[in-house]
């Protein structure tokens, strides 16, 4: 993913993307991070948060949600949380958490 620092775009790993970090997503990429859009416009498919059936246009100060698919344009965005913090995040603890076999007595 890229970072945007010193206005320049850097390539990042996901896991260290950081709250008030501003984050570059291009159109066929998804959204990494929850944030607001500091730059830019996009059509974004939202469908699997929301349902929606259409896609959403969003542009400057609007909210953007992580797992969605930034379908035309390009944004910059501004990550309001840390990676645990997201939509997902609760989500995304559920589906990494590593159980221990159950075991009959």
């Amino acid at each position: 993913m890229w970072l945007l620092k010193d206005d320049i775009e850097i390539q990042v790993d996901f896991e260290t993307i950081q709250a008030g970090d501003t984050v570059i997503v291009n159109a066929g990429e998804i959204i990494p991070v929850d944030g607001v859009i500091q730059s830019g416009s996009a059509s974004v498919d939202q469908h699997l948060l929301t349902g929606e059936s259409q896609p959403v246009e969003k542009e400057n100060g609007d909210k953007v949600f992580a797992a969605t698919l930034l379908l035309s344009g390009r944004i910059a965005l501004w990550s309001g949380f840390g990676i645990n913090m997201m939509a997902l995040g609760p989500l995304s603890s559920i589906l990494t958490y590593k159980s221990f076999p159950i075991t009959a007595s």
